[in-house]
């Protein structure tokens, strides 16, 4: 028997007979398209011999129907390519072969490959060290066949990161498998209904921009609010951050080769605010206790040190720090018990000297009844006196409060005002909530599609997309092939940053993994799921491909487009993709030459970037000269003219009469003068 999911839902069937992928006639069972109990069919071994095949279905499986509006013969063709793809599974389980000889040489700072996963295991522990095992072979040696085995073992045992991982393989023909979204899909689906949050993002990314299934926003909005609500709830229970980690553009970096990288500076950074609080700063006690509490960009959290920072500012007397130990308190961590009377007093303390971190916590622990009696008139007035001195914390607090209707009277409008206020500085919450209103249409006009890009915003800040910093610091200690792999997953879940990192890669450095006509393929593939993101750079790089033909064929129109959308950008403009628009216009490149328009573009460039307006100039003065150059060729009709009135010499005429002309004039200066 073939176990397709372990926690599915819903799946439904029809009595349709689909014949091919070598299975000979597959039969889906009931014909009132009831959810069906079982699916039979027959399948050939490699000897000839026949065999029954019956795959038994939970009766959850019709949800995948209606998640995604998959017609029924489509899906029956995906259940049918599913029984060719696992096909060897029918006469035995797939076991674990030694891995094959390297087609690479083993590069620096490599590992030693293990060779297989012991089976001397209880099945839960076998089954995280199998995946395990797998996710070292996918990351850090990708094009190695033997990532295959334990991937392909998880997937036919019905474990839904078994299906991501195969799903992606396939994506991009990793590990000896074919290229084929069709397959890639029908993983990435049974993943997502197994309850894979990543699986779900990456389909719930494609059915909002239609990347190898029609435009779908409404399945996009259930797919991500699904994955949202996980990553709120668990910031809120586990105290992360309501600002995500910062996403490194290697673009960026790469413009100043000779500078320093941004792990160099966050460690320079780092130790000197260690420095200066050891010394006694308090400013750099309070952020450093902080930024340890809280975790950071190549900084774990270390609670530990963090009270001990904390509780040397508090004792100085800083509010900030008074605040963050009550915090610390009110959670428990690694450093101190939960405790709500030293929660209380501290928040208490941070309060009374007008601190909006203390009012907050102050305010939310009458709201919860954390060691005190609710109060949520005390609460209101806290987060009021907090939100009016902007504090980001308050105003989601104050919204949560009117969007539930806690202690007032329910009001959308007045919770889609504060919590619009927090969002203009990023709180996830903020996304969230009115990702939430957008999509059920409470307290403003219904959006789908500001319901998805808000909601696209806060699953791209879960615990998942710590695969961009483990990326990056392959990427600064020169193992690109790590490197890609890693941006090439966090690409397929929807960030426009892995999107152009990966393309970056591919055309920068030396992965292996790919030829150099395979890499550039795929790194205009990236740069156009990046475009359609929004990326000025990356519809610049598309407008570069199309007009030099790299990688497509040379096309001046398509240029023209790619460059308008850069250059023309709200945000964001491109001053490379305006000057490039100056030089189109002015050469006549795909556009009826107009030396206006040119002029209009190399403006805008030098307006749009300091960087930009040397280069302006130097084109607007090209175009001076050339213009003055181009007149005085037009005065040899002049020429032409007098010849043929005063003869060959009347150069010579008219050289007098300019003498005659200056004559006169000295003449009438001497004499007023």
């Amino acid at each position: 028997m073939i176990r397709l999911a372990s926690s599915t839902k819903n799946f439904f069937a029809s009595s349709i007979c689909v014949r091919g992928f070598g299975l000979g006639d597959i039969k889906v069972g009931s014909t009132q398209r009831k959810p069906a109990k079982s699916i039979s069919g027959c399948s050939t071994d490699k000897s000839g011999k026949r065999q029954e095949v019956k795959v038994r279905l939970s009766s959850e499986y019709v949800m995948m129907a209606k998640l995604i509006n998959i017609h029924e013969h489509v899906t029956c063709l995906l259940l049918s390519v599913m029984f060719a793809t696992l096909g060897a599974a029918v006469t035995r389980q797939p076991q674990l072969v030694e891995p094959k000889k390297q087609i690479l040489d083993k590069p620096k700072n490599s590992y030693e490959e293990p060779t297989s996963v012991r089976e001397d295991l209880t099945p839960k522990v076998l089954l995280k060290t199998t995946f395990k095992f797998a996710l070292e072979q996918l990351f850090l040696r990708p094009e190695s066949f033997n990532v295959l085995h334990p991937l392909r073992k998880l997937a036919y045992d019905g474990d839904p990161g078994g299906h991501l991982y195969i799903g992606f393989m396939h994506s991009f023909g990793l590990g000896g498998l074919e290229r084929s979204q069709a397959k890639a899909l029908m993983h990435y689906t049974f993943a997502a209904i197994g309850g894979c949050e990543q699986a779900q993002m990456i389909l719930a990314y494609r059915y909002h921009f239609g990347r190898s299934v029609s435009k779908n926003c409404e399945v996009a909005l259930d797919l991500y609010r699904r994955v949202a609500k996980i990553v709120e709830d668990d910031r809120t229970q586990n105290s992360r951050s309501a600002f995500p980690l910062e996403k490194i553009r290697l673009s960026d970096e790469s413009d100043d080769p000779s500078g320093p990288t941004t792990n160099q500076l966050d460690r320079d950074l780092l130790q000197y605010y260690q420095f200066l609080a050891d010394k006694g700063d308090v400013k750099a006690q309070v952020g450093l206790g902080q930024l340890l509490f809280q975790g950071g960009r190549n900084v774990p959290r270390d609670h530990v040190r963090a009270f001990r920072y904390l509780s040397r500012a508090t004792t100085a007397g800083d509010s900030n720090a008074m605040a963050l130990l009550g915090k610390m308190y009110l959670e428990g961590s690694d450093a101190v018990a939960q405790s709500n009377a030293t929660a209380l007093k501290y928040f208490s303390m941070s309060a009374e000297k007008g601190n909006p971190y203390g009012q907050t916590g102050l305010a939310k622990m009458y709201r919860l009844g954390s060691g005190v009696p609710v109060d949520y008139s005390q609460a209101l007035k806290l987060l009021k006196l907090a939100a009016e001195q902007g504090f980001l914390e308050a105003h989601v607090e104050l919204g949560h409060m009117f969007y539930f209707g806690i202690g007032v009277e329910k009001s959308y409008p007045v919770a889609f005002k504060y919590f619009q206020q927090a969002l203009m500085q990023g709180h996830t919450s903020a996304f969230y909530y009115l990702g939430l209103m957008n999509g059920q249409g409470t307290g403003v006009v219904r959006n789908c599609h500001n319901a998805v890009d808000l909601l696209k915003e806060v699953a791209e800040r879960g615990p998942w997309m710590s695969f961009m910093q483990e990326a990056y610091k392959a990427y600064s200690e020169g193992r690109m092939n790590e490197a890609l792999i890693r941006y090439m997953f966090v690409a397929e879940l929807g960030s426009e940053v892995a999107q152009s990192n990966a393309a970056h890669v591919l055309t920068n450095t030396n992965p292996v993994l790919y030829s150099a006509n395979a890499s550039l393929a795929l790194a205009i593939r990236f740069w156009q799921m990046a475009a359609d993101q929004g990326s000025p750079a990356a519809r610049l790089k598309l407008g570069d491909a199309y007009f030099y033909g790299y990688g497509v064929p040379a096309d001046y129109n398509e240029a023209l487009q790619y460059y308008r959308l850069a250059g023309e950008d709200n945000f964001r403009p491109s001053a490379q993709a305006l000057f490039n628009l100056g030089l189109m216009h002015e050469h006549g490149q795909g556009v009826p030459a107009d030396n206006h328009l040119a002029r209009r573009y190399y403006h805008l460039a030098a307006t749009a970037s300091e960087d930009a307006q040397v280069p302006a100039q130097l084109a607007l003065f090209k175009m001076a000269l050339a213009e003055m150059i181009k007149r005085m060729r037009s005065l040899q009709w002049i020429e032409t003219t007098m010849s043929g009135l005063l003869g060959d010499n009347w150069d010579l005429y008219m050289m007098a009469i300019f003498m005659v002309f200056l004559v006169i004039l000295r003449y009438m200066r001497s004499y007023l003068f």
